[in-house]
């Protein structure tokens, strides 16, 4: 059930009802079916699975169904990089969850409810799934892998072999070779990080979000009192710009790196 609180004048709130103890039915039927497909072991169930979430995610949501989104989500990431028989269809499996998180970014009125805390917990649990996706599948997809939608950009890259190369940097996501790097949030990753990670063998992930910042708001910052301020106070800082991630991947895992000496 909703509820809606009225000001102290007898009007609604304007921030409208409160769905979080809300559900659409779909998230039922979803779950049903995700259970069936794991007790069946039907692949195929995978990707049908996946669409039809794209085409529900499309719809209006409550606030209820992201909790219920996300747990299908990583559920079905664990199954594809885990067991064998699911990963007949890693790769349209990834392009289908880049899809329905497209989707979950899309739709603010299905975060506005939940307190900041639980909207960076989700925030988080949408990037670490999608990172989780493409990553493990690299074990077994050896081509790079491109998705693209508005709110959300994934990019996994062949092996790099840098013993070949003369740059001492590598420009991603590609398409920034070819759009600009003034048209597209690129990052600039080190010969000697991929180096380090494994010679000839490393790949890079990169992925870009928008419509996520105002889920990752930092904490508030307290200001000391000063002469000019001497009663303090506080400043409310907010992520305006897209969120971006970089990762040297080694054997389906993101790989953690020591500081290197000339970075």
């Amino acid at each position: 059930t909703s509820s809606w609180r009225c000001n102290i004048d007898g009007l609604w709130s304007e921030d409208g009802p409160n769905t979080m103890e809300c559900q659409s039915d779909w998230t039922i039927q979803r779950q049903d079916a995700l259970e069936e497909t794991i007790k069946d072991q039907d692949a195929s169930g995978i990707p049908e699975l996946l669409r039809a979430m794209t085409s529900d995610t499309r719809r209006p949501m409550v606030a209820g169904d992201l909790p219920k989104l996300l747990n299908v989500l990583d559920v079905v990431q664990d199954l594809v990089s885990r067991e064998p028989w699911a990963k007949s269809s890693q790769k349209l499996v990834n392009q289908l969850i880049v899809n329905v998180v497209h989707n979950a970014l899309r739709a603010k009125e299905m975060w506005r409810n939940w307190p900041l805390k639980k909207r960076q917990t989700f925030a988080t649990r949408l990037l670490s799934c999608v990172e989780r996706a493409m990553t493990s599948a690299s074990v077994t997809v050896h081509s790079s892998e491109n998705y693209v939608q508005p709110l959300v950009m994934t990019e996994m890259s062949e092996n790099i072999k840098t013993s070949t190369q003369p740059s001492n940097y590598f420009l991603f996501p590609s398409m920034a070779l070819w759009a600009g790097e003034n048209n597209v949030d690129s990052v600039d990753i080190p010969k000697e990080a991929l180096e380090l990670a494994g010679l000839d063998r490393s790949r890079v992930y990169y992925a870009s979000y928008a419509n996520i910042g105002d889920e990752m708001e930092p904490p508030v910052e307290l200001i000391s009192a000063s002469e000019e301020n001497p009663q303090g106070g506080e400043r409310r800082r907010r992520v305006v710009s897209r969120v971006v991630a970089a990762s040297v991947v080694l054997e389906g895992r993101s790989v953690r790196l020591p500081i290197l000496p000339r970075p």
